[in-house]
């Protein structure tokens, strides 16, 4: 692997050290994706992109069988929810160009 540099830590045994952060104190080899994500620490999350039409239509199959009221109670959920994410992203995207304005 090529991000891996062996350090003598203890006198037992080397332990690998990889990259900036992770010391790898298993067995398990990692791939450089792998040591990429690790490295970013606790407070990386991958941004998490849905597609609101795949959405809609995995949660219309899913509820096919339900009666007309539990249907528009799930739909009226659901449409809160994107309504407050749409809000979300646009108040973003106002706060970033409002940063670029003085």
């Amino acid at each position: 692997m090529d991000s891996v540099d062996t350090k003598q830590n203890t006198k037992e045994s080397p332990l690998p050290i990889l990259a900036n952060y992770v010391v790898n104190k298993s067995s398990i080899e990692f791939t450089p994706r792998e040591l990429t994500v690790l490295n970013n620490g606790l407070g990386y999350a991958l941004s998490a992109t849905t597609r609101l039409d795949e959405t809609i239509v995995n949660i219309e199959a899913g509820i096919k069988w339900l009666s007309s009221e539990a249907k528009e109670e799930i739909r009226s959920g659901i449409s809160k929810i994107s309504l407050k994410t749409e809000e979300k992203k646009l108040n973003e995207h106002q706060e970033d160009k409002s940063q670029y304005i003085t």
